[in-house]
């Protein structure tokens, strides 16, 4: 843990969890296991809420139909690209 970009807190902790994280951690490894979970609760918390707003938000493609004639009509435009340079025969 590099102590120039670190914060030193007094927080409230439950005694028991303490005294499981004490038995799990080594010596000096406390306050590592804290801000690792910490981090590991920070990134799934953003995962969450990114994933609640992506099913909030309007499909670009209602049914698998819409996604399928997008993607096929995507393919046709490439080919039409390639014989254009003359690239596909």
């Amino acid at each position: 843990m590099n102590t120039a970009s670190t914060l030193r807190i007094n927080i409230s902790f439950p005694t028991d969890l303490a005294k499981e994280v004490r038995k799990i951690t080594s010596e000096g490894e406390f306050s590592k296991f804290l801000a690792d979970a910490a981090r590991e609760k920070i990134a799934s918390t953003k995962r969450e809420k990114a994933l609640l707003t992506l099913l909030k938000s309007n499909r670009a493609f209602p049914s698998i139909k819409d996604s399928s004639k997008w993607v096929s009509n995507l393919r046709k435009k490439d080919i039409n690209r390639l014989k254009r340079f003359r690239i596909h025969e």
